[in-house]
């Protein structure tokens, strides 16, 4: 899990980007197609600290100030996935303003921007930009995010130009944190009373969204929120109330969960206090 911490199980590691440098990049080995041609045969390795020093240069020169780092190697040191937990200084978009004004209302929420890079040397993966929100990694190399909407993805091709997909990648992906922004606001402009609430949270669990053990704590949650900020009764305080029900569940299923609540309270038709 790469938010808030990796979760270093199995044959994957945490190092430093220092350390990155130190991996032997592997040799291309011919894998045949059924066809008789080589399946990599465009395919060239990538050193991973190469990958890495061009993934946080690209987020540098956009004047971003990088508030996180972590890099976690697995596939017996031939993947890797690399997290940056990322602060605007320099606005991309107008929306980027307001996120930062209202960066509090985050807190307790998991919501924070991340920007997420995967690839592989031994042919598993291509090399991948995403960001999203509370950004979350397996230790098999599995990862999703709340909110964030592009993923830019590329092979190991032997004309790749490494610092030039970077910066076009992590410039496409912070383009589109206004996201983030757009779905909370409209989550607190729509009122929702603690009845109204409680009956959305057994319509959750009714339409497959909420397991039916979540719906205990996730209606203690919304009743009783830790949060001064989730207090004003509103769609935003009842998706993190799933939030902070979901907190327990492995990484893989608080993505969908969370993915999978977002979608069901943006897209109530019906007046929520109804």
């Amino acid at each position: 899990m790469l938010h808030g911490g990796l979760s270093p199980t199995g044959s994957s590691r945490v190092v430093s980007r220092e350390a990155l440098h130190k991996v032997p990049n592997p040799i291309a080995l011919p894998n045949w197609h059924k066809k008789g041609r080589p399946k990599n045969y465009y395919w060239k390795p990538v050193g991973h600290g190469d990958l890495a020093d061009s993934f946080v240069m690209a987020v540098e020169d956009l004047g971003i100030r990088i508030t996180s780092e972590k890099h976690m190697l697995f596939r017996k040191d031939h993947a890797l996935i690399s997290t940056l937990g990322i602060e605007p200084t320099n606005m991309l978009d107008p929306s980027w303003e307001s996120f930062v004004h209202s960066h509090e209302s985050f807190q307790g929420s998991g919501i924070q921007p991340f920007i997420c890079v995967r690839h592989s040397n031994d042919g598993v993966f291509g090399i991948s930009v995403m960001g999203g929100a509370m950004v979350k990694v397996c230790s098999n190399g599995m990862y999703g995010k709340r909110f964030g909407r592009v993923k830019v993805n590329t092979p190991h091709s032997r004309d790749l130009d490494i610092s030039e997909y970077m910066a076009e990648s992590v410039r496409r992906v912070v383009a589109d944190f206004d996201a983030i922004e757009r779905a909370k606001l409209t989550m607190e402009r729509r009122e929702l009373s603690e009845d109204a609430g409680c009956r959305l949270i057994l319509e959750a669990a009714n339409a497959g969204v909420l397991d039916e053990k979540l719906i205990l704590p996730t209606s203690s949650a919304w009743l009783y929120p830790e949060h001064t900020s989730f207090e004003p009764r509103n769609a935003w305080s009842w998706y993190n109330a799933v939030t902070n029900s979901a907190k327990k569940l492995p990484p893989n299923n608080q993505v969908n969960l969370l993915a999978d609540a977002n979608s069901f309270i943006l897209n109530q038709t019906s007046p929520l206090n109804a």
